[in-house]
């Protein structure tokens, strides 16, 4: 990360202050002197990222097979200098990318499509309870150091069975944080069987991949699924959820939640604490509009676009109800004014 002075635009005037922003930069990995990928990261727990790359392409098999990193400034970048076992380099020779330039769906530069579906381990089977996945998505935040500063990074986190978040790895890019993440654990001695991953980011088809190349059981994701993810994750892995505030959807094996969970798409619990929480967050920054209007429209419209239909319906059930008096009434004035496009 670096200070930068940067210009903002608040209700129609411009001010002056520093502000941090994330850093990336061109990142070589080379394997015995085989230049393998070329990513952009940030240049931070290099060694952490290189041999959760290593495990999570299948180019290592175990950490042990690593027997040593080298970081080396160039002027286009940084080079990882990778000393592996020769099984480790017959196996890049093997399965070798052409991944310059890989950008975010993780796949481009895959040279066939027999390289796209990997052979996978088995998953371990985990039962967690609603509460648990809860505890962890609450703490996420307070361990995001980066994302706190610039807004700009992904996470990716170890829980254990409780819901405590053991370790967490940062980047600006979510396979990053992720390899980030099976790296550290890898050093760790970590034991995959006994706990889960939480992301930040969507549960892409190859964050599944990756980590169940880790060994991990679950891979819980603060942002939304799309069908080949969904169909993969079928096939290999035991359990994704889609977490958002304290809502929770479980697409393959809901018994993972337990056998009360009967239907793919299921809404589990709603704290509406939680949601008047969010809505105000929004009326506090919507109060610098000088236009009552606009700012009861700007709202309406993020509450809109970003939360859940069931999130806004149970904010409305609830309000009519008359157990949301915490709201601000900024938020219940943009509710009331707008409220057949929340409703929807």
């Amino acid at each position: 990360m670096f200070l930068q002075e940067v210009t903002a635009w608040r209700s129609g005037h411009a001010m002056h202050h520093p502000d941090w922003l994330a850093e990336e930069v061109p990142v070589a990995l080379v394997f015995n002197g085989i230049s393998h990928a070329v990513m952009l990261v940030s240049p931070d727990q290099l060694e952490d990222f290189a041999l959760g790359f290593g495990l999570t392409e299948g180019l290592l098999t175990d950490a042990r097979e690593l027997y040593g990193i080298d970081i080396q400034q160039t002027a286009q970048g940084l080079e990882v200098q990778l000393e592996v076992a020769s099984a480790c380099e017959w196996r890049l020779k093997e399965f070798r990318r052409n991944l310059v330039g890989r950008t975010g769906c993780g796949l481009c530069g895959t040279e066939s499509l027999g390289q796209v579906h990997r052979s996978l381990p088995t998953a371990p089977v985990l039962r967690l309870t609603p509460s648990v996945l809860g505890r962890a998505q609450r703490a996420l935040r307070e361990w995001q150091a980066v994302q706190q500063l610039t807004g700009a990074a992904h996470a990716a986190a170890w829980c254990d069975m409780e819901g405590r978040i053991v370790l967490l790895r940062e980047d600006i890019g979510r396979h990053n944080a992720l390899d980030k993440l099976v790296g550290a654990m890898a050093k760790a001695g970590t034991d995959p069987t006994q706990g889960w991953v939480l992301a930040t980011s969507r549960a892409s088809f190859e964050m599944v991949q990756k980590s169940a190349m880790a060994g991990a059981g679950l891979l819980a994701a603060v942002s939304p699924r799309h069908w080949r993810w969904t169909s993969r994750a079928g096939a290999i892995w035991h359990w994704r959820a889609l977490c958002a505030t304290t809502i929770f959807v479980a697409y393959t094996y809901q018994s993972v939640l337990g056998s009360w969970l009967p239907d793919v798409l299921r809404t589990l619990s709603m704290q509406i604490h939680t949601l008047v929480t969010m809505a105000n967050r929004i009326g506090q920054f919507s109060k610098s509009y000088s236009d009552r209007d606009e700012a009861l429209a700007e709202i309406s419209n993020h509450i809109h676009k970003f939360w859940d239909p069931r999130m806004r319906r149970e904010l409305l059930s609830q309000m009519d109800a008359g157990v949301t008096v915490d709201l601000l009434p900024i938020v219940v004035d943009a509710i009331a004014a707008h409220r057949s496009v929340l409703a929807v």
